[in-house]
């Protein structure tokens, strides 16, 4: 029995490898695979899954990001609700002081989204977290 291994490049950043076993080619294509316009994602720092906020208190929203994120958006969703935009559009400074709203309902299902407002394809989504009274 014969046994020939094949290293194939058919296209740039896609690897395709190909086995040859006694004349049977068979190729193994990759599952998943990047599109080459994918952006950077921003990553939020801050809140986590253990944080418990409560109204009426000032917390930090913290996040990384790209160098080309100039301007964010900042919301509040309960489970996959918007329930508010904290900001609109503010300048790009990887933090933000919040003072929670006394009016909020409590919950453990709130989590924070900050977007590009120039790409918003590109955001972040914290983990859910609790907000009590």
């Amino acid at each position: 029995m014969f046994i020939k291994i094949l290293f194939l490049i058919s296209v740039p950043s896609i690897l395709f490898i190909g086995c040859d076993i006694d004349g049977i080619t068979e190729t193994k294509i990759p599952e998943v695979v990047l599109e080459q316009n994918s952006v950077a994602p921003i990553k939020i720092i801050s809140p986590v899954s253990t944080n418990r906020w409560k109204c009426g208190t000032e917390e930090s929203i913290v996040w990384e990001s790209p160098v080309n994120v100039k301007r964010v958006r900042i919301e509040l969703y309960r489970k996959l609700s918007l329930q508010r935009i904290i900001e609109n559009e503010i300048d790009n400074k990887n933090i933000y002081r919040w003072k929670i709203p006394d009016n909020l309902s409590a919950s453990l299902n709130y989590s924070i989204k900050v977007i590009n407002v120039e790409n918003e394809t590109q955001f972040g989504q914290s983990e859910r977290f609790t907000i009590e009274r």
